[in-house]
């Protein structure tokens, strides 16, 4: 379960980054 958590938090952080450089 932890796990999942931190995969999604890198995945958001991931998105946050390109949405920005677009």
């Amino acid at each position: 379960m932890h796990k999942l958590l931190n995969i999604y938090q890198y995945i958001e952080r991931v998105f946050k980054t390109t949405y920005t450089s677009l």
